[in-house]
């Protein structure tokens, strides 16, 4: 392999519009919205913009919106109001037809989500968006955004569920649904499972909650935020440790009076998430602990939220803090090797990382999950075989070769003989047995699918990409061997080719031996894997051609979702 710079095939400069006053990543029509509200802005002058959708289903994404209503309320005045059926361009569900009243001929000659979403754009901007279990419906029009290649703006948002959990006692009100949050506050308008007469019900609500704290100081959408109608003293009383944190992506470090880290965390506004820490948002009691604990807080700024949860994890692991659960073993891997002396598979697992150029196949985070793999071999190996009968020589050789092949990302053969076992069951009737075959195949495709992903990464000596930071310009982040390098911001009208040729100088320097095992940390090329196929990034170059071996196990990771979802 030589060191030359190749850039994806088919775009030959992939940036060459950088420098014009619309990204080439959105469409031509973005939307600027007006002034947003902050967080001191009065409530009496804070315009919100309640919301409702109706779907096709639960997942973002996938399923599509067939109603969209909207309630654009100042001061507790409605100024206006946005409604319309979306022809979803996928079939609406009997189920779901029954649930909302939308059918499949109602939404046949409604304009498609690309048609309408412009417009709620223009309606929503200047607000702060309210909904009844807001994460649903921020979730679709996120995703929708993305699907769109629109910025979906960064409007405030409020949840109606959460908001009245805090504010009403559980005597009062045992249930949050919005139908019964109507009856509590006598509504005029009840839910239907419509999107604006949903939406409306919703506004009457918000200003019955809103009305409920009016007394209690509560008058800037800060305060309606961060209100909790109980919460611990003395956690409350050390909320002054967050002074002075910005309203930035970030990690935030909690420690003791000996300078020792109790909690490291992440967020996409430093100052915002770490006051839910004092403020009774918090609700597990470890936290509550560990708050207690606590004697000042350290933080790092990021330049973009991807950053800081690469940092999140580095802390992590380096200060192996008492209160995260959550990646502290980063390095625990084990490891699918051939089978040792008095093994009776014909497979083993290990802790230990193997030497260099050794037949082993990893690293798995979990010893399932390579049981599941060597579970696959054996079946390939010795079906038919009992599992009484001793291991010979040959299937002991055989074992090592199809590790050796997996080890090279080759997985094609092995896992189209088990889909050819695997009918030859299901022809035979053998139901029990071609379920646990289909199971465990598809188990072990998912793994080796992320892991010849992973060594792709691995493998790669650079790769540069570009994330718009919403303003015209853009951050450029360098991945070497997987493992995130550094971030630049390039703001609009800058020379770009200037901040990519001041990354590539300046970006961490990640060593790598092609034949050595990938005993660094595999959750952040996790991270890094998802953060290059979320749809917000755009690649500017690569170190050598990327893509996927037609032998690897990719390309059956279809095929192994199917199989996952069937055993459910």
């Amino acid at each position: 392999m030589t060191n030359e710079r190749v850039r994806l095939p088919g775009a030959s400069n992939p940036l060459s519009n950088l420098n014009s006053p619309i990204p080439t990543l959105w469409p031509a029509h973005y939307f600027s919205a007006d002034e947003s509200p902050t967080e001191t802005t009065p409530l009496c002058d804070t315009t919100f913009v309640v919301i409702d959708l109706e779907t096709t289903g639960m997942t973002p994404g996938i399923d599509a919106i067939t109603e969209i209503g909207a309630v654009r309320v100042t001061g507790g005045v409605i100024e206006k109001e946005f409604a319309t059926l979306v022809n979803p361009e996928q079939p609406i569900s009997p189920f779901i037809e029954d649930l909302t009243g939308i059918t499949n001929q109602q939404v046949r000659d409604a304009p498609t989500i690309d048609v309408v979403f412009p417009s709620l754009l223009e309606f929503i901007s200047g607000s702060t968006l309210v909904a009844h279990n807001a994460s649903f419906d921020l979730s679709f029009l996120r995703a929708t955004a993305q699907q769109l290649d629109y910025c979906w703006p960064d409007n405030p948002s409020l949840c109606t569920v959460k908001l009245a959990r805090r504010i009403l006692d559980r005597q009062e009100a045992p249930s949050v649904k919005l139908s019964a949050l109507a009856q509590l506050f006598h509504t005029h308008t009840r839910p239907t499972h419509r999107a604006l007469d949903d939406a409306r019900t919703t506004v009457e609500v918000l200003h019955g909650l809103i009305e409920r704290v009016g007394t209690q100081e509560v008058t800037t959408l800060a305060d309606l935020s961060a209100y909790r109608g109980h919460h611990n003293s003395a956690i409350y009383a050390k909320r002054s440790m967050a002074d002075g944190l910005p309203h930035l992506p970030g990690v935030y470090i909690f420690r003791d009076a000996h300078n020792v880290p109790l909690y490291v965390g992440t967020a996409t506004d430093l100052r915002r998430r770490v006051m839910g820490y004092f403020n009774g948002s918090e609700t597990r009691r470890r936290m509550s602990e560990m708050v207690l604990l606590a004697d000042h807080i350290d933080y790092v700024e990021c330049l973009t939220p991807f950053e800081a949860s690469i940092r999140e994890l580095r802390l992590i692991s380096a200060h192996q803090p008492p209160y995260n659960r959550r990646s502290r073993d980063q390095e625990g891997h084990w490891w699918l090797i051939p089978p040792r002396a008095s093994a009776s598979h014909l497979y083993s697992c290990t802790r230990v990382a193997p030497a260099e150029n050794a037949c082993a196949v990893g690293p798995f985070r979990q010893r399932s999950t390579a049981v599941a793999v060597g579970t696959l071999i054996e079946s390939d190996i010795r079906h038919g075989v009992a599992p009484t009968e001793p291991l010979t020589l040959a299937e002991k050789s055989a074992s090592a070769e199809i590790m050796r092949e997996l080890t090279r990302g080759v997985a094609a053969p092995l896992i189209e003989r088990a889909q050819s076992h695997l009918t030859e069951l299901a022809t035979a009737q053998q139901y029990e047995q071609a379920a646990f075959l289909r199971d465990t195949t598809a188990k072990a495709v998912l793994a080796l699918g992320s892991l010849h992903r992973y060594q792709q990464l691995y493998h790669q000596e650079e790769i540069i990409v570009a994330e718009p930071d919403g303003r015209s310009g853009w951050f450029f982040t360098a991945i070497r061997h997987g493992m995130f390098a550094g971030t630049l911001h390039s703001l609009a009208g800058e020379n770009y080719q200037a901040a990519i040729s001041q990354l590539h100088a300046s970006a961490q320097t990640i060593l790598s031996f092609a034949d050595a095992p990938m005993t660094s940390s595999q959750e952040e090329r996790q991270l890094v894997y998802r953060y290059l196929g979320s749809g917000h990034v755009r690649l500017v170059e690569v170190a050598y051609p990327w893509h996927e071996k037609l032998s690897s196990a990719c390309g059956y990771r279809e095929w192994a979702e199917r199989a996952a979802a069937a055993k459910k």
